[in-house]
């Protein structure tokens, strides 16, 4: 008797050091089930970006711009044609600074595989983006607007318009 009472006690005495474990467990649980995304969160995030196409025309030349935006985030395609001159084709990302798009134009020219960075600046008025000209500079291999020189919108080529979007 005394025997399996040392025994029962013994089997108590393990469930007691185990109670604070498995509980510690199953919050753990709980908290990554709770933190875990699933199908509707992805779809909200996937819908709160806003896809807006442009186009730009200057004499032969053309320019089409697939541009994303949320808040004050952007990113998207930009395609320059230009007559008798290889294209310009790639991805931009950046930010809005009040009207001003300012972004990062990862290009590639032609055919070529080699990949460019160059900043790019857009000033928004209404429905149109306006690019701007400006002077730059390359400091450890960065290309940057000259801060110190205004970036001109008004002598820039290519005026974007929204157009609709294709479907692909």
């Amino acid at each position: 008797m005394e025997t399996g009472g040392f025994i029962h006690h013994k089997e108590k005495s393990t469930m007691k050091k185990l109670a604070p474990i498995s509980g510690l467990l199953f919050a753990l649980i709980f908290i990554q089930a709770c933190s875990s995304p699933d199908s509707n969160q992805k779809k909200i995030t996937d819908t709160a970006w806003t896809t807006t196409c442009y186009q730009a025309i200057d004499g032969q030349d053309t320019a089409t711009l697939q541009l994303k935006t949320f808040e004050k985030k952007a990113e998207g395609d930009l395609h320059f044609k230009y007559k008798g001159k290889d294209d310009q084709h790639g991805t931009i990302a950046g930010k809005f600074s009040g009207d001003t798009l300012l972004v990062n134009f990862y290009l590639r020219n032609g055919q070529s595989k080699e990949t460019f960075t160059n900043p790019l600046a857009l000033l928004k008025q209404d429905s149109v983006l306006k690019l701007g000209i400006g002077e730059m500079e390359t400091m450890m291999g960065r290309t940057y607007f000259r801060p110190d020189v205004p970036i001109n919108y008004d002598r820039g080529r290519f005026i974007f318009e929204p157009v609709p979007c294709k479907t692909e």
